[in-house]
């Protein structure tokens, strides 16, 4: 079945079901010295051109923001590559442009090979496109839906969650914050590199080019997200919060691919928010490997990457 859009000169097809996904090596992965900028950071492998007419829409293989975003499985007529876009309506995006803004000028400054990178970002008629690589397996949570009910065995997790605290450490380098990891934020490709997405509540730390020391700002488009965040984060006090509040992050993450579900899912908003406040920490449910890194809603004992990923 075609899947119409009726706001674009893009031509929609059925997807060829000889070459569902791209099996092309992950385009980060380049260690050529050409690929690099000048602090080392992964450079981009090719240009896309921001003419929708070059761009075959197949299957939609996803849909967000009451289904004011959706993620195209596409390919690239110049060159035959299978691409997935990410189209915004912006007639029915709930949220301010605000949002997209940051979303689309932070992942353009990010090169590293488990951030998701954002090859091209145009405006055609009423939608805001973004090119980004195809994921062949989809997210964590698809892999959690479809296959792993019960959760990932502890060796996937450990592997999955190494790729992601590389990427956060890449992004806290960056004075960045995530503030959105869990399971639907990790994408999976058909050769199993992770790649982390969901920029959209990050937040820089950089502000008239100095470095802050904690953060008070709340986020936006948070709703979904409250499972996931720090208790610092969520007390909005004076005391603010750091880089420090993704590895909470981190480990709620972790037990969500670990146990199937993440902590706190059966709980009333308000329930969970006290539980937070009042310290409770998840667990896994066959293994308590990282239970005491996270959970404690003091910043200090919460450990560092550098020890999960020691755990990993």
């Amino acid at each position: 079945m075609d899947v119409n859009c009726a706001c674009t000169k893009s031509h929609t097809h059925d997807s060829p079901a000889n070459a569902p996904y791209s099996r092309k090596p992950h385009p980060l992965k380049s260690t050529n010295k050409d690929d690099l900028d000048s602090n080392g950071d992964v450079g981009r492998m090719m240009e896309y051109v921001a003419d929708p007419s070059l761009y075959e829409l197949y299957t939609v293989i996803g849909k967000g923001c009451d289904e004011a975003i959706t993620i195209t499985f596409t390919r690239y007529t110049p060159t035959g590559e299978i691409v997935a876009v990410k189209r915004v309506d912006l007639d029915h995006y709930p949220h301010d442009v605000s949002v997209l803004q940051n979303e689309i000028i932070l992942s353009r400054q990010l090169y590293h090979e488990n951030v998701l990178p954002t090859r091209a970002t145009f405006v055609t008629n009423n939608e805001i496109w973004s090119i980004l690589p195809i994921m062949a397996y989809g997210s964590c949570k698809d892999l959690l839906h479809a296959y792993f009910g019960n959760g990932l065995s502890e060796l996937a997790v450990a592997y999955i969650m190494r790729d992601v605290i590389q990427g956060i450490e890449y992004l806290h380098s960056k004075g960045i914050i995530h503030r959105g990891i869990k399971a639907s934020h990790i994408l999976l490709s058909a050769d199993g590199h992770v790649s982390l997405t969901g920029i959209r509540n990050a937040y820089s730390m950089i502000r008239n080019g100095h470095r802050l020391r904690t953060v008070h700002e709340y986020p936006i488009t948070c709703v979904s997200m409250l499972k996931w965040f720090s208790p610092e984060i969520l007390a909005q006090n004076l005391t603010g919060y750091d880089t420090k509040s993704d590895i909470y992050s981190i480990g709620i993450t972790a037990c969500e691919l670990a146990n199937g579900a993440e902590p706190f899912a059966d709980m009333q908003l308000t329930q969970m928010l006290l539980e937070k406040m009042h310290g409770t920490k998840p667990v896994l449910i066959d293994c308590t490997t990282i239970a005491d890194l996270v959970g404690d809603d003091d910043n200090a004992t919460q450990g560092n990457l550098e020890d999960i990923k020691n755990f990993a």
